[in-house]
Parts: C-alpha cells; structure tokens; sequence
C-alpha cells in the first residue's frame, strides 16, 4: 500500500469514531494544535475531501493523532501524569529536543488543557462513548 493510501485508511479510521474518540470531539479538541502550526482546520479537512496531497494528508493525521495522545494524556489518573507526560514530550519532541521546543511543548500542553477542560464529563462521555 503507497504512503497516501495508508494515511487516507488512517484519516478514515479517525473520521469513523473506531479509534473510541468521536471525530466531532477530537476535531474540536485539536484546534490548538492546527493554530499551533498556523494552519487553518477546516480549510485542510476540506481540501483533503478533493486531493490527494500526501505532505496535507499526513500533516492532518498526524495533527490528529497528537489530539488524540493529548486526550489520553488529560484522562490519565492523577498520579501517573507526570510520568504520562514526559512520554508524550518524547513522542513529540524526540530524545534530545532544544529548549525552546520544550518551552513550546509546554505552552503547547496548557493550551490543549484548557480546551479539555471546556469538554463537560457528559460531552467527554459521549465522545468516548461514539
């Protein structure tokens, strides 16, 4: 299977609800991350409906995926964050990544915090629930 292909089943994956995360929510919830990268969601998510551009492709899986590691992240138990978090800075940053990227990563973090925290426990139920 070509790379795009496989991102596209990704991307469709998420869309379905299967990965036990509503797309609806995980859309809403990954605005930070697009404004992160200085993109604009829906003008990606509609333009990934008419092409197949690998590089827009991959970069929407991948902005996705890392919401959903995030909402793992805010649903971990109080005692094992720390621990989650440092493994969520190795995933995205890598082994060895420069001080400012941490500085950003953390700013990064509080960002997606505070739109978890808009999510009421009935809208984090039913976008777990999909």
């Amino acid at each position: 299977m070509d790379d795009f292909l496989w991102l596209q089943s990704r991307y469709l994956t998420l869309q379905s609800g299967t990965t036990g995360l509503s797309f609806d929510a995980l859309s809403r919830f990954s605005e930070p991350l697009w404004v992160f990268y200085g993109l604009e969601k829906s003008a990606v998510l509609d333009e990934l409906e008419y092409t197949e551009d690998l590089d827009l492709m991959d970069t929407a899986v991948s902005i996705m995926e890392s919401a959903r590691l995030f909402w793992a992240y805010f649903r971990t138990p109080k005692e094992k964050k720390a621990e989650t978090l440092g493994i969520l800075e190795d995933r995205m940053l890598g082994e060895m990544p420069e001080p400012e990227d941490q500085e950003d990563f953390r700013e990064l973090v509080e960002k997606m915090e505070a739109g978890f925290k808009r999510f009421s426990k009935t809208a984090i139920q039913q976008a777990e629930e999909n």
